[in-house]
């Protein structure tokens, strides 16, 4: 089990720690570390106390941190919830290591590191239609602030890929394209599943901002065709 976060509060509140301590511990199953490989701690700083969670796979260390919950509670379930999305994407080959963690500077993974953390392929095999699909897309636009116009859906139906491009706030453009899943509906589903957890991360402050959040897929401006 990943290191407890010590902290009072109601029989809620524990029961809400330790969901999210369990989920933690999952996430380091599925990627096959220690328990020591897996840190919870409580930071304060001129901006509030904040809940960080970092874990250590294949040389790379992935940090992320939360303070805007009313709880350190609360912070630790967002984190625990974000962590699992990054794991989940690695599993589904929506994206690798160093996609992932692109907006932490993380450029080039080290040597003979994996780059989806050696985790098992997991891919999507739901059955979302396309309006189920679109109206994921909306909700997720309307978290970062971003309207439906801002993104194009593409897709080609005999060789099976899906595209994604968003036209940012600063009015770059980042696209995405899936072609692991079996069909091109279904990675049109994983790219709005992951959009979905890019744009949840954004609005509870796990990440920045959506240009970092999506700097691994930034085109050049005046790339957008």
């Amino acid at each position: 089990m990943p290191e407890q976060l010590e902290c009072h509060g109601s029989h809620v509140e524990a029961a809400r720690r330790q969901a999210a301590e369990e989920r933690l511990a999952g996430c380091a199953r599925r990627l096959g570390i220690a328990a020591r490989d897996v840190r919870v701690r409580v930071v304060d700083d001129p901006g509030g106390r904040s809940v960080v969670v970092s874990l250590r796979v294949h040389g790379v260390e992935i940090v992320r941190s939360s303070r805007k919950g009313a709880s350190l509670e609360e912070n630790l379930e967002v984190l625990a919830g974000h962590l699992t999305d990054l794991v989940r994407n690695l599993e589904r080959r929506i994206e690798t290591l160093e996609q992932a963690l692109h907006g932490d500077g993380l450029q080039v993974l080290p040597g003979g590191a994996s780059p989806h953390a050696g985790l098992r392929p997991n891919l999507y095999r739901g059955d979302m239609s396309l309006e189920q699909v679109q109206e994921k897309a909306r909700r997720a636009l309307r978290r970062v602030g971003r309207s439906w116009e801002d993104l194009r859906m593409t897709w080609d139906e005999a060789e099976g890929w899906a595209r994604l491009r968003l036209r940012l706030p600063d009015g770059r453009h980042a696209e995405k394209t899936s072609t692991q899943q079996a069909d091109w509906q279904r990675n049109l589903a994983a790219l709005v599943l992951w959009l979905e957890t890019r744009a949840r991360a954004v609005e509870r402050g796990v990440l920045a901002d959506l240009p970092s959040a999506l700097s691994a897929y930034l085109l050049p401006y005046g790339g957008a065709r």
